[in-house]
């Protein structure tokens, strides 16, 4: 056989025509059974793009930040008592909701001890398994996976509160940038001049 496959011409052409046709099987059977999963993909795609909250598909930024509009946050019955009274104080509430047995999400709940020396920041740590206690705030900037950071705003003698969420690992300091960002209120447009 092996003779014949080397110095025959017609059994070569014959050989070759044989992987062809397997090849071809294996590649016809691979491609057919792709046609569903491509239409599970497509589903799951457009359910992710009209999450509100939710990165755009194929990408996954480190720390995207929402913001929500102020009706969506007024405080009231079914939110736990601390943080309705933080709201109702008039200070700033970091809610952290966090999954225990991340260890990211251990190192942020470390790193915002860092706030609780800061007068007017109530801070509270959120399991995720409890985030349903907090769903009037969480809901409303459209919290989707852990560590999040949402920073409630001070509420203005005429206005709700607001609030911003952020995702991913936070040292103290990019914890303490956060809610400076968030209850900032001076002007949005100055000018940077790098010196």
């Amino acid at each position: 056989m092996r003779d014949a496959l080397n110095n025959n011409p017609m059994v070569q052409i014959g050989a070759l025509g044989g992987m062809l046709v397997i090849v071809g099987l294996l590649m016809m059977t691979r491609m057919g059974g792709g046609s569903e999963s491509a239409e599970q993909q497509d589903a799951t795609a457009a359910t992710a793009v009209s999450l509100p909250g939710a990165p755009p598909v194929g990408s996954t930024p480190s720390a995207p930040t929402a913001t929500v509009s102020p009706e969506a946050l007024k405080p009231g019955p079914g939110l736990p008592a601390p943080a309705a009274d933080a709201i109702k104080g008039g200070g700033s509430l970091v809610l952290l909701i966090v999954s225990e047995s991340a260890i990211d999400d251990r190192l942020v709940e470390d790193s915002v001890t860092a706030l609780s020396s800061r007068p007017g920041v109530s801070v509270i740590v959120v399991p995720a398994d409890e985030i349903a206690r907090y769903s009037r705030i969480t809901q409303s900037v459209g919290v989707n996976r852990t560590p999040a950071l949402v920073v409630v705003r001070p509420k203005a003698a005429s206005r709700t509160p607001e609030a911003t969420v952020s995702y991913g690992f936070r040292d103290s300091a990019s914890v303490i940038q956060a809610v400076d960002d968030a209850v900032y209120s001076g002007k949005d447009n100055i000018p940077y001049h790098p010196g």
